[in-house]
């Protein structure tokens, strides 16, 4: 299976890099909420077992281009953090989140890596005070 479709990445080329996704977070919790960075790395040596056209620099580079513009492959990354940051607070409820999203390349690896921040939300104080 090719890995783009046209100048997109196929739902199903996204569904494979995914699948080989290792998760790292670091994460600052205070009194006034949550900053975290996500990190996602993606060998893609491994990904290219499932999907054509990853096999060298160039064709890496063109993907990280096409991974990078990809409203779906930004909104996967973000929905990973956002799980974490939920899961490190279960007992607080997060305001609007504040996130950076970048991606580049490590030899054979993609890296996004994604930084939330959100503050507790104030109806938290007011329900208990």
């Amino acid at each position: 299976m090719r890995a783009v479709s046209g100048a997109a990445i196929s739902r199903e080329a996204e569904e494979n890099l995914f699948a080989y996704a290792e998760v790292l977070t670091e994460a600052r919790i205070d009194a006034e909420g949550y900053a975290g960075s996500t990190m996602i790395t993606i060998d893609l040596a491994k990904v290219s077992a499932h999907l054509r056209n990853l096999d060298t620099e160039e064709d890496r580079g063109a993907f990280l281009a096409l991974a990078s513009g990809s409203v779906r492959v930004r909104l996967r990354a973000l929905r990973f953090a956002c799980a974490e940051a939920a899961r490190r607070v279960p007992e607080r409820s997060l305001g609007t989140f504040s996130i950076d999203t970048r991606m580049r390349l490590d030899a054979s690896r993609l890296m996004i890596d994604v930084d939330v921040a959100a503050p507790f939300e104030e109806l938290e104080r007011e329900r208990h005070g």
